[in-house]
């Protein structure tokens, strides 16, 4: 009997031995596979992205991205945040998963955004019903609505929704008008998204949706509408998967040089490998405290009756604004310094981006855990500083490969040759003996790709970034 139970507490401790091994094998790969900073979610939000992992293999990237435009498009209209007189931001935020076929991209955002499918599902119901009562009242006359009580014809319904998917700039314009608080574009193929964009005027789709970026004044007067539209702060969040191919059209046409490209926040993991089938499935805990969470922030932001002209307004408090601040002009000294325009576009871009990620942590946190504070402190501001860096990375990342793939065979011949780092005579050196190129085009090419496949270490000196 002794020997039974040292033989069973032998295979206990071996069975916690290898468990505590194979943990710390998934955290050390987590942070290959991995770099978004889910730290900076409440603990709720960091568990669920985490049983989505483990359980249905769903990319921490992924998830995280979905979530925070989740966030972004229940938010909507109803709260936004001031950073000083004249300086107010909404929380819309456009997004692209980015990886191969197959890398499991649309199913993080199908889990996700379901509440809010379901909450349409549950509307356009109830706007079928009323519009069917509607036109029923609108075929009485005026006798037989007075014997039923009804003295004045009832406003035609319209379906209040949340999520919208392949709409031209004419239908989400009505779209808008409905839904004054505004709604989240879901395309699991971003390239059916930017290849509306020259549907019709060449361009104006494009510039429709730079204009919605930032929540401006949407107008349309068309000969077959009724009415004219006007919406004075629209607001319409994008999320969708996309492939590397379609970025390189992005940089390459003028979306690379309007700044439409610097709006686009990229969830790229570094590694991206295809998981086998989890033979245990996700606890229903945690599919019930998305859907909890999900639910509190449909039923405090969106089911109410609040219109453009009713939002709640965030602040920083002082500490909050001096850590932004000290930001912004390590910030600023980056884009003075970079000589890369696509890479000065996004860092300034990310000066947006900072004010909407501590509007959409602060909601979270609001949301997560019971509270109700209208001031954004110095720790949402370091959060959303991570979120900034994770961000910047990848945009820097899709960038660098996407220049790859333009680079002539000469090109990468000459860069796949050249040390990690290097001098300036040496690369001048290698262009003359390789391929037979003249000092100044050396000096043009490296030139041209500072900071996006060379880094400048020192005077005279440089590495390689790619």
């Amino acid at each position: 009997m002794a020997l039974s139970i040292k033989n069973m507490c032998d295979g206990i401790k071996k069975d916690a031995i290898a468990h505590i091994r194979r943990f710390d094998e998934k955290q050390e790969e987590d942070k290959v596979v991995s770099t978004f900073p889910i730290s900076c979610f409440p603990s709720d939000i960091q568990k669920i992205v985490l049983a989505l992992r483990d359980f249905l293999g769903f990319p921490i990237d992924y998830t995280s991205a979905a979530i925070l435009v989740a966030f972004s498009s229940g938010i909507g209209n109803q709260v936004r945040i001031k950073v000083k007189n004249g300086w107010i931001e909404s929380a819309t935020l456009y997004c692209a998963l980015v990886g191969k076929p197959g890398s499991n991209k649309s199913h993080p955002m199908s889990f996700i955004l379901q509440p809010f499918i379901l909450h349409d599902q549950r509307t356009y119901e109830a706007y079928i019903s009323a519009l069917d009562e509607y036109e029923a009242l609108k075929e009485m006359t005026n006798k037989e609505r007075l014997a039923k009580g009804i003295e004045e014809m009832p406003q035609m319904p319209h379906w209040k929704q949340m999520v919208v998917s392949d709409v031209t700039q004419e239908s989400l314009g009505k779209v808008l008008s409905h839904n004054p608080h505004g709604v989240c574009l879901y395309s699991d193929e971003l390239a059916s998204w930017l290849k509306n964009f020259e549907r019709y005027n060449k361009g104006s789709e494009e510039q429709f949706w730079l204009s919605l970026f930032n929540n401006k004044l949407v107008t349309t007067s068309r000969k077959m509408d009724k009415r004219p539209i006007n919406i004075a702060h629209p607001f319409a969040s994008v999320i969708g998967s996309i492939q590397l191919d379609i970025l390189q059209m992005l940089l390459k046409g003028d979306k690379g040089k309007n700044g439409f490209f610097d709006r686009i926040l990229f969830a790229y993991p570094k590694v991206l490998k295809k998981n086998k089938w989890q033979t245990e499935d996700i606890g229903q805990d945690v599919v019930d405290m998305w859907e909890r969470i999900a639910g509190r922030l449909i039923c405090k932001y969106v089911d109410g009756n609040q219109t453009n002209s009713e939002f709640e307004l965030l602040s920083f408090s002082d500490e909050a604004k001096q850590h932004l601040w000290m930001w912004q002009e390590q910030n600023t000294d980056y884009c003075n310094q970079a000589s890369a325009d696509v890479l000065v576009g996004i860092s300034c871009k990310m000066e947006t981006y900072i004010i909407r990620f501590c509007l959409i942590l602060q909601m979270m946190d609001n949301i997560c855990n019971g509270d109700n504070s209208m001031v954004v402190n110095k720790h949402i501001v370091e959060k959303a500083i991570s979120l900034v860096d994770y961000f910047k990375d990848n945009a820097n990342r899709v960038i660098r490969l996407a220049l790859w793939d333009n680079l002539d065979e000469s090109q990468r011949e000459l860069y796949d040759k050249l040390p990690e780092r290097f001098a300036t005579s040496e690369i001048k050196q290698m262009g003359k003996a390789l391929l037979g190129w003249e000092e100044k085009k050396v000096s043009r090419f490296l030139k041209s790709h500072l900071d996006t496949l060379f880094k400048k270490v020192e005077f005279g000196v440089y590495r390689k970034i790619l």
